[in-house]
Parts: structure tokens; C-alpha cells; sequence
């Protein structure tokens, strides 16, 4: 959101708090069941090449799966997207987990959500 701010001319910045933050990654990927498996192959290679992750990084704003598609990439967009201390970056950011014990947290928020 932040890089498409700041694309519209709102001034926006963006923090890490002392605490650090949450990070997530999105991901294709082909199923057991898919048909046209080899098709799909084939696209994955296409979506994971430098210079498509560029292409995507342009669009969405997100950071490249692909550390190659930094040298597609003009010297602030490195920073915008974090390349350019790509290892301190990660080491602030808490990847989203599974929550242990799935079925009981399922069970006390559907309590919670009926209380309401």
C-alpha cells in the first residue's frame, strides 16, 4: 500500500516498531489434482524469472520472491521494496504461522462470535 501512496503523491512512510512486525508470503502452487500439470510447470518458471518478479513487483508492490529482479530495478525502488539490506530487513519481520491447536481456537472464537 505504502509504494501506491506514495505512486498517487500522498507522502507516505513506513516504521518498524522496537518489537518488529508480521510478515507473510504469498505462493502458487500446482495440486495433486491439477490438470494440465505440465502447462502449470511451465508458468511457474515464467512467474519466477527476475525479470517477471520485477514485473509483478511493479504491479503489487510486494517484494520480489526472486532477489535476481533487483537489477531490473532502478536504486529507490530497491529501497521501497527492501532490497537494498534485504538480511537486516528479515531479521524484523515475523512470518505468519500455523496456530497451534487449530481446532480448539476454532472452537473458543465460534463461541465468541455466538456470545455476540
Amino acid at each position: 500500500m505504502t509504494n501506491q501512496l506514495r505512486k498517487s503523491g500522498y507522502p507516505a512512510g513506513e516504521t518498524i516498531p522496537q518489537e518488529n512486525t508480521t510478515g507473510w508470503i504469498d505462493h502458487l502452487m500446482i495440486t495433486s489434482a491439477s490438470e494440465n500439470k505440465e502447462l502449470a510447470q511451465k508458468f511457474l518458471e515464467f512467474m519466477i524469472q527476475a525479470q517477471t518478479q520485477k514485473k509483478v513487483a511493479d504491479v503489487t508492490g510486494y517484494t520480489p520472491a526472486n532477489p535476481g529482479a533487483a537489477q531490473f530495478m532502478a536504486d529507490d525502488q530497491k529501497k521501497s521494496l527492501h532490497l537494498d539490506d534485504v538480511d537486516n530487513y528479515q531479521k524484523r519481520l515475523y512470518f505468519w504461522q500455523n496456530v497451534p491447536r487449530r481446532e480448539k481456537y476454532n472452537e473458543i472464537w465460534n463461541e465468541v462470535k455466538a456470545a455476540q
